[in-house]
């Protein structure tokens, strides 16, 4: 695939197509590091960790949503151990 740099301003850039940002998995305001290699360029983009809001995490939840059978044992057993129950 031949590409063109092309001025954006002051700058300089390089227009990718839509297909092949969908196919990368990344969108207009990603960000990337660049490593010369060469003559080459690499670019990776930077994977940032999610945040995470607790208030977010928890207006998602419904309270009124049955206990999954998986989980529903654990209120039944027994300490095993030396288990602090408040």
């Amino acid at each position: 695939m031949k590409l063109r740099i092309q001025r954006c301003g002051n700058s300089s850039g390089i227009r990718f197509p839509a297909q092949l940002l969908k196919e990368l998995g990344v969108k207009i305001g990603d960000s990337f590091e660049m490593e010369q290699v060469g003559s080459e360029l690499r670019l990776k983009p930077v994977v940032t960790k999610p945040v995470f809001d607790i208030e977010a995490l928890a207006a998602q939840c419904d309270p009124a949503a049955a206990v999954p059978a998986g989980l529903s044992a654990w209120s039944t057993l027994e300490p095993v151990g030396r288990e602090c129950l408040a």
